[in-house]
């Protein structure tokens, strides 16, 4: 399994969560590649998704001599705008569900290593962090949260 297929595992994994509110607005991970599909562009989005690669993938020396399992570090970046969720207290509660719900995904995700060939997914709840988005740097209209993780995988030789 290569880099590539790893992320599309994990693309797949988020996009099968189901969201505890809302759950008409599913999570979609956008395509850092093309223009459009950059988060920090995602205005007027509920649960706009991108993972972006963190680190250059490495050999974790597990493996043995010359083993091709690696490991690479991950963010998952989930963006919510305030405009038609309510009130505040309701866009925190929101993410904070979601957040939740996507960590258990990425675990759960590692109890099928065996059917997609990704090793595994590490994540820790203490890790994840939000952020608050601001217009004209002081209205709040949105939130988003950070959602570090690491993938382990064999290298397809």
């Amino acid at each position: 399994m290569s880099l590539r297929a790893s992320l599309a595992r994990v693309d797949a994994l988020i996009h099968a969560t189901a969201p505890k509110s809302a759950p008409t607005h599913s999570f979609k991970v956008l395509d850092e590649r093309k223009a459009s599909g950059a988060i920090d562009g995602a205005t007027g989005s509920l649960r706009q998704c991108s993972v972006t690669v963190e680190s250059t993938p490495r050999d974790d020396g597990m493996a043995g001599a010359g083993g091709l399992r690696r490991v690479c570090e991950c963010v998952l970046r989930v963006r919510y705008d305030s405009a038609g969720v309510g009130s505040r207290r309701d866009l925190d509660v929101m993410a904070g569900e979601d957040a939740d719900a996507l960590i258990d995904a990425l675990r759960i995700g590692n109890a099928q290593t065996a059917l997609t060939g990704l090793d595994g997914v590490a994540i820790d709840a203490d890790d994840a962090t939000r952020e608050d988005i601001t217009a004209d740097g002081e209205r709040v209209v949105g939130v988003l949260v950070h959602i570090p993780f690491t993938i382990l995988y064999h290298e397809a030789v």
